[in-house]
């Protein structure tokens, strides 16, 4: 089960997602964004209009 560690990790990326989002709509607008990535390493990707990757994020560090 998930703990308030968690929760808050959740809570940063989805923050992180929003703040990327009214960031790449206001100067790059045909770009798309895709949280949780392909890989499980990247949580927010920035696409071209074509469907390419831009950039990929990682939102917080996973430590053992």
């Amino acid at each position: 089960m998930a703990g308030t560690d968690t929760i808050r990790g959740i809570a940063y990326q989805q923050a992180h997602a929003i703040h990327l989002a009214i960031e790449v709509v206001e100067q790059y607008p045909e770009h798309q964004i895709r949280v949780e990535g392909r890989d499980d390493v990247v949580d927010i990707e920035v696409l071209d209009a074509d469907g390419c990757l831009v950039s990929g994020l990682c939102c917080k560090n996973r430590e053992a």
